[in-house]
């Protein structure tokens, strides 16, 4: 089968190509250099050139939560519908595309959020692409400023571990993502799945229950500081559809132990 994936070189891109490239898959993964998706010309030439079964995208603009307000522009709204519709517009060429969107798409007060609502919709009237919709994803290789890397490289250094403000959040391990692609891929076309599927776990925990896990887990007696108090707008889910799909998943807590592990071995092999 061969695999298109957009976003080569963001987290959850790249994770799925070291994926996929260790099966029996043939990946193509792209990034802005090799494909730009928001050039309608280039993606109808790539799939001129190239069968495609499945289309992973994962490219996206913007969509960082900075706390920023209008950090995201017009602009990125443009390019996130226009990648979705150059992609979208080819899909009588392959079989399933997934997309990932975001928790963003139910609070439309973004440009980011805006355009995955927008394109949510649309994915709702297709018969053969599916909505991955993702609040945060954790693992070894995130970038070093996400909060749960952040909190164990802090800890490693016995500085205290800071949140902004407490609120609920759901995060999604890594590992569970594959599983959960990989399953929509073997078994759409003979399965009923959801369409839109939240990505995240039943049990909701807050920032400060899991700077606490962290804790635990490295028996550590570094100081968790809330900068206000107070608890924030949660950002989470219904994990009562992946729940259903009765996968055997790592979960929250086995995924962070299973992170901090790598990080752990990792940091030792460059001393």
């Amino acid at each position: 089968m061969n695999i298109l994936i957009t976003g080569r070189n963001g987290f959850i891109g790249k994770e799925l190509t070291d994926f996929f490239s260790d099966t029996r898959h043939r990946v193509l993964a792209t990034c802005r250099k090799t494909l730009d998706v928001t050039n309608e010309f280039q993606v109808d030439n790539f799939f001129k050139d190239n069968q495609i079964d499945v289309v992973l995208h994962a490219a996206i603009k913007g969509g960082r939560r900075t706390g920023i307000p209008g950090r995201d522009t017009y602009y990125d709204f443009m390019d996130n519908l226009n990648m979705f519709k150059n992609l979208f517009k080819h899909k009588d060429k392959y079989k399933l595309m997934i997309s990932f969107g975001s928790g963003a798409e139910t609070q439309t007060n973004t440009y980011y959020g805006l355009a995955k609502n927008i394109i949510n919709k649309e994915i709702e009237k297709s018969d053969n692409i599916i909505n991955l919709r993702l609040y945060g994803c954790f693992g070894p290789s995130e970038d070093r400023t996400r909060f749960i890397k952040n909190s164990f490289n802090r800890l490693s250094k016995n500085k205290p571990i800071l949140i902004h403000q407490d609120k609920y959040m759901d995060y999604l391990y890594i590992e569970d993502l594959k599983k959960v692609v990989l399953h929509y891929i073997e078994n759409y076309s003979r399965t009923e799945l959801p369409k839109t599927l939240d990505l995240c776990y039943i049990e909701k925990v807050t920032l400060f229950e899991i700077a606490n896990k962290i804790k635990n887990l490295t028996n550590s007696n570094v100081e968790v500081i809330i900068n206000y108090d107070g608890c924030g707008i949660s950002y989470v889910g219904s994990g009562s559809d992946l729940s259903a799909l009765k996968l055997d998943l790592y979960g929250l807590q086995k995924g962070i132990k299973r992170t901090l592990k790598d990080l752990i071995r990792f940091k030792q092999s460059n001393c």
